[in-house]
């Protein structure tokens, strides 16, 4: 499982990546200028407190609105509890400083996706033709 972890603070990289670790998950760090991270990874992690104060309600809307197809959570000490309670109401995990409870979730909850996601990509028994199966009696 691949995290990408949104963040520039080092030490909650070594402390992203040591919990990871322990669930057999990867964490990617990505600087909050670059792209983001739609698609490629199984989850995403947000430090809102590398967010410019004056983006960050944008930001939370963003999140709100469900705009990723993966499981999402995001840290932050500015988070109010208003925009805490909206957040998990829309399937986003928060807390104000990152734990490994917090990345334990996102761990969980990326693993059912990535399952789900698998299944997906294995043919029902009703798309398997008779040139499947070979005859080996003789």
């Amino acid at each position: 499982m691949r995290i990408a972890y949104v963040n520039t603070d080092e030490v909650n990289q070594d402390l992203a990546e040591r919990t990871a670790s322990e669930y057999c998950a990867a964490v990617c760090i990505l600087v909050p200028e670059g792209p983001p991270p739609d698609g490629l990874f199984d989850a995403v992690l947000y430090n809102l407190d590398d967010v410019p104060r004056d983006q960050q309600p944008a930001f939370l809307e963003e999140l709100c609105l469900g705009t990723t197809d993966c499981p999402t959570a995001v840290h932050g000490y500015g988070i109010a509890d208003e925009q805490a309670q909206a957040l998990r109401r829309h399937g986003v995990a928060v807390a104000q400083r990152l734990h490994p409870a917090l990345l334990r979730s996102l761990c969980t909850a990326g693993l059912c996706t990535a399952a789900r996601r698998s299944r997906a990509t294995v043919p029902s028994d009703g798309a398997l033709t008779d040139l499947t199966w070979v005859n080996l009696a003789k």
